[in-house]
């Protein structure tokens, strides 16, 4: 003999069926925003909490004795600023400037500059879950300053670390 569900029956399926469908959704994860650039040939991006601003380039003001990837000074605003050449400094090729150069103002470990890049190519939101390291020998931007590689259709961009960005592989505080 077959039994009839009876009404508790009933609302224990109607629960079960309830509680399946009022899972709590999850929140979906942060996006990031970077600013995506060239330098020495290379796709790099940068978090854009770290850009103050994108200017372009300026007459430079040379500084006897400053390190070789600094290429001097820049008058940004009344404000003299250390210039970088962000390629050369990671070991790249240098800048060669031309219309699409910029200068890439940043602050690390608050200190400002500028960081002569090639050119600017976009802003990209990034899911932190998406940013991979790199292995060994994957990149050649020195691995002190790397935070990872990001997410790209043609090749992936090699993600800078804003804090360490002025270190390099022998630096003995990387």
């Amino acid at each position: 003999m077959t039994r009839t569900p009876g009404a508790e029956d009933l609302y224990a399926f109607v629960d079960r069926l309830a509680a399946q469908h009022e899972q709590p959704e999850e929140e979906p994860e942060p996006l990031e925003e970077w600013l995506e650039f060239e330098a020495g040939g290379l796709d790099l991006g940068l978090p854009v909490t770290a850009v103050l601003e994108v200017v372009r380039p300026r007459p430079v003001t040379r500084v006897p004795g400053a390190p070789p990837a600094v290429r001097g000074l820049i008058n940004l605003r009344g404000r003299a600023l250390p210039l970088v050449d962000l390629g050369a400094h990671l070991g790249l090729a240098a800048a060669q400037g031309g219309d699409d150069a910029r200068i890439v103002v940043l602050e690390s470990r608050g200190r400002r500059f500028g960081a002569l890049v090639e050119r600017v190519s976009r802003l990209a939101k990034i899911a932190p879950s998406t940013i991979r390291r790199l292995s060994e020998g994957e990149s050649p931007v020195p691995p002190a300053v790397v935070r990872g590689a990001g997410p790209s259709a043609e090749r992936p961009r090699v993600l800078l670390d804003p804090e360490r960005i002025l270190l390099t592989g022998d630096d003995p505080s990387a």
